[in-house]
């Protein structure tokens, strides 16, 4: 089969299989609507800013206050969204609270795609990984998000940026959702599906198999 041809055929079977990709909320942490932190300019602070989301991101470190920042966040539905944040997860400790609710630690020892942004590349503590949060709540309209930096080591935290989403989400380093890495030389595209919902879909044929091995 000449190339053409597969490329048609594969334009073909995207568009009939293509799924939504719901609402996704993507807010950067640099850009809060309160920001009571302290930066580190001449350690914590320097990083490999081609790393971060928007080339930036957001830190505290002060040995007597909590960093604490607040977003507004602006959703088309109320409904339930999953809740992810690109934090540092090294000796960190944050909370978050949404809509003025009881503030919840977050879990940043469990965390995924976790890489070094030291500027000078030592294994300290300059590190950033997503984490997902959970499941929470919006309301239509305006929300309050609020994040708390903890840690017993100068309340130190950092924040590059967060998620939320009513489709599942995948996270892809600093990449948004849609925008997939740019396509290798001589290769035809780059290949970033977005997760499967496994909602009903026109070719799915699994009704037509066993129910378990052997039924038949």
């Amino acid at each position: 089969m000449n190339r053409p041809r597969v490329c048609i055929l594969l334009c073909a079977f995207f568009a009939f299989t293509s799924v939504s990709w719901g609402a996704t909320i993507w807010i950067e942490g640099e850009q809060p609507a309160s920001n009571r932190t302290t930066r580190h300019p001449w350690w914590y602070d320097k990083v490999k800013t081609e790393e971060l989301s928007g080339g930036d991101f957001i830190s505290n470190w002060d040995k007597d206050k909590a960093g604490e920042l607040e977003y507004r966040v602006d959703a088309a539905a109320a409904g339930n969204y999953e809740f992810w944040v690109r934090a540092n997860p090294i000796q960190a400790a944050m909370t978050y609270s949404i809509n003025g609710s009881t503030s919840v630690p977050i879990a940043v020892n469990r965390n995924e795609q976790s890489i070094n942004i030291a500027a000078d590349d030592k294994p300290d503590m300059r590190f950033i990984a997503w984490v997902k949060v959970g499941n929470v709540s919006l309301k239509q309209g305006t929300n309050t998000v609020k994040f708390t930096m903890t840690s017993t080591n100068n309340h130190h935290g950092m924040l590059d940026c967060f998620v939320l989403s009513t489709e599942p989400f995948q996270p892809n380093g600093k990449l948004k959702p849609g925008e997939g890495a740019p396509a290798q030389e001589g290769k035809w595209f780059a290949f970033n599906p977005p997760p499967d919902n496994f909602a009903e879909s026109a070719i799915d044929l699994r009704s037509l198999n066993e129910k378990f091995a052997g039924e038949l």
